[in-house]
């Protein structure tokens, strides 16, 4: 009903989308929320904390540009796995 709260449920550690390679993971709903926020479609999005990949893949399903980085380079991977994965699907 109020538009101004996010009723998103975090993802914790029993959720079958929850990935142990990262330990800030958030929910797919609440990054849609801020790309479609902050930005248009064919825009560049830039997440300096990749993590899971959970920005790129939103990204990509709301058809805008991302780069995504992170310290870890087992991290980055991971997430280069996952849209990986997303395009084999397509």
């Amino acid at each position: 009903p109020d538009k101004d709260t996010w009723l998103v449920s975090r993802i914790c550690g029993t959720f079958k989308e929850r990935s142990k390679i990262s330990p800030n993971q958030i929910p797919e709903p609440v990054i849609e929320r801020i790309v479609l926020a902050t930005s248009n479609k064919g825009d560049l999005v830039v997440d300096p904390f990749v993590g899971t990949g959970t920005s790129p893949v939103v990204c990509r399903r709301l058809q805008r540009n991302c780069i995504g980085f992170d310290i870890s380079k087992k991290v980055v991977a991971h997430a280069q796995k996952r849209l990986d994965s997303l395009v084999a699907e397509s």
